[in-house]
C-alpha cells in the first residue's frame, strides 16, 4: 500500500434519491476524493448534484441507469467490481447498489486490493495537459491504441508515454470487454426478474 493510502479507510458510501442527485456521503469522502487529485468533488459542493453530471460517457451513463433501475425497481442488491487507480497505485475496488426507502440508493465502494508501482504522470489529474487525447476505459482502466485495448502499463509502453513532460488529456469511455460483461450481468438481472414473475 502507497503512503497516500495509509491511514484511508477501505470503504465509501454515498447516498443519492430519487432523482439520482446526492444527498450524504460518508466522513471520509472528502480525503477520497483529495488522494485522487477530484477537489471538485468534495463536500458541501458535490451534495445535492445529480451523479449523472458526473460521469463522461454516455455508455457508461446508460449501464447505471440501468442498474439503478433494476434497484429501484426489483429491490435488489447489485454488485459489481471497478478499477480507480491513482497515479502511483492500482485500486481493485467492489461496488454495492443497496435499496432503501423512497427510490433512494445507498453505493458503497470498497476497496479490495491496491498494487504499488511506479508513478504515472498520465494519471495526475494536476498536470497541464497536451492537446492530444487518449481514450480509457472508465471501468478498468484499459487504454485505447491501435493495438486494442491495452492494461494502462502495456499502453503507456506503446505509446510512448512515459515521464512525458506534458502528457495527453484522458477521455472516458468502456472498452468492449465491460461492456459485453456489463452488458450479461444486465441481462441475468432481468432474466432472473421474469422468471420470479412466471
Amino acid at each position: 500500500m502507497s503512503k497516500k493510502e495509509h491511514g484511508l479507510q477501505n470503504i465509501f458510501t454515498y447516498e443519492i434519491d430519487g432523482n439520482d442527485c446526492l444527498v450524504k456521503v460518508c466522513a471520509n469522502w472528502d480525503q477520497f476524493a483529495e488522494q485522487n487529485e477530484a477537489k471538485n468533488l468534495k463536500h458541501p459542493g458535490i451534495q445535492g448534484k445529480n451523479i449523472f453530471l458526473q460521469i463522461e460517457n454516455n455508455e457508461t451513463r446508460q449501464i447505471y441507469h440501468e442498474l439503478f433501475k433494476i434497484v429501484r425497481e426489483q429491490r435488489k442488491h447489485v454488485h459489481f467490481n471497478y478499477r480507480c487507480d491513482s497515479p502511483d497505485t492500482r485500486r481493485l475496488m467492489e461496488m454495492n447498489l443497496l435499496p432503501l426507502e423512497d427510490g433512494h440508493i445507498l453505493c458503497c465502494s470498497k476497496m479490495v486490493r491496491t498494487e504499488q508501482r511506479k508513478p504515472f504522470s498520465i494519471l495526475d489529474s494536476t498536470l497541464k495537459r497536451s492537446s492530444q487525447y487518449i481514450i480509457m476505459c472508465g471501468w478498468c482502466k484499459d487504454v485505447k491504441t491501435s493495438a486494442g485495448w491495452l492494461q494502462i502499463e502495456q499502453a503507456i509502453h506503446e505509446l510512448d508515454y512515459f515521464d512525458v513532460a506534458i502528457p495527453p488529456k484522458i477521455s472516458h469511455g468502456i472498452c468492449s470487454k465491460c461492456m459485453e460483461s456489463f452488458g450479461v450481468m444486465i441481462d441475468n438481472l432481468k432474466a432472473a426478474v421474469h422468471a420470479q414473475k412466471r
